[in-house]
């Protein structure tokens, strides 16, 4: 089974990182991607990602990215599954495996 996504985008928020409650470096940030097709205005509409480092990846990211830098990642997806009252939601994490710099200002 596969469980892994690519993803190329724009950063929009300042990637921010900080120990987990073991201490191993971990951080997010924000990625702005179009979709593949056009409205029927002809307008594209755009979708906003949150992706997870960790450890190394989290601390050059952080060092390095702004807002309106261009990356691509590849990394794995999780989920977990919670209940609250009788209700199941399940969450999705994208995890980057691996960051290339496209575009850095």
């Amino acid at each position: 089974m596969l469980s892994l996504f690519v993803l190329v985008g724009k950063v929009i928020e300042m990637p921010r990182y900080n120990p987990d409650a073991k201490g191993a470096m971990c951080g997010h940030v924000v990625l702005e991607t179009d979709h593949p097709f056009q409205n029927d205005d002809g307008s594209v509409t755009k979708d906003r990602f949150k992706v997870f480092f960790w450890r190394g990846i989290a601390e050059e990211c952080c060092d390095h990215l702004k807002p309106g830098d261009w990356i691509a990642v590849k990394g794995r997806m999780q989920s977990d599954v919670r209940m609250q009252g009788e209700n199941k939601f399940y969450n999705l994490m994208l995890v980057a495996e691996k960051v290339s710099y496209l575009q850095i200002r």
